[in-house]
C-alpha cells in the first residue's frame, strides 16, 4: 500500500514498490498473453480436427447413404426371386404329380399292350385249344 508522504525514502520504497508491482503486472500480462496464444491454437487445432471429423461423418453418411439404397435394391429383387421361387414350387408340384399320372397311366397302358400281345398269341397260338 502506498501512501503519498512528503519523506522521500518512504516515496522512493513507495514508487519501488509501485514499479516492481507494474513489472509484476507486465509479467502477468506476458504470461496471460502467452497463455491466450496457447488457448488460440489448442483452439485452431480443434477446429481442425472437428473439421477433420466432420468430413470423416459426412463421408461415412454418404456411403451408409449409398449402401442403403443398394441394400433396398437387392431387398426388392430377393423379394421378386423368393415370389418366383413360390411359383416355381407350386409349378414343380404340379409336375411331380403329373409325372406320377404319367407313370400310371403307362404302366396300365404297358399291362394293356402285354394283355392284348398275350391274348392274340393265346388266341392265334392255343385258339384251337379253347
Amino acid at each position: 500500500m502506498c501512501i503519498a508522504v512528503t519523506l522521500p525514502s518512504l516515496f522512493y520504497s513507495c514508487s519501488k514498490q509501485l514499479i516492481e508491482f507494474y513489472c509484476l503486472l507486465g509479467l502477468c500480462r506476458k504470461v496471460k498473453v502467452q497463455q491466450t496464444q496457447d488457448v488460440t491454437s489448442s483452439l485452431l487445432e480443434l477446429r481442425q480436427l472437428l473439421q477433420t471429423q466432420v468430413e470423416s461423418n459426412a463421408t461415412s453418411v454418404r456411403a451408409l447413404a449409398n449402401s442403403s439404397t443398394a441394400i433396398a435394391t437387392t431387398k426388392t429383387k430377393m423379394e421378386g426371386i423368393g415370389a418366383n421361387m413360390k411359383t416355381s414350387d407350386r409349378l414343380i408340384s404340379k409336375y411331380e404329380s403329373r409325372e406320377r399320372t404319367d407313370k400310371v397311366l403307362i404302366a396300365a397302358a404297358a399291362l394293356l399292350f402285354f394283355g392284348i400281345v398275350i391274348f392274340i398269341i393265346q388266341k392265334r397260338l392255343l385258339g384251337w385249344i379253347w
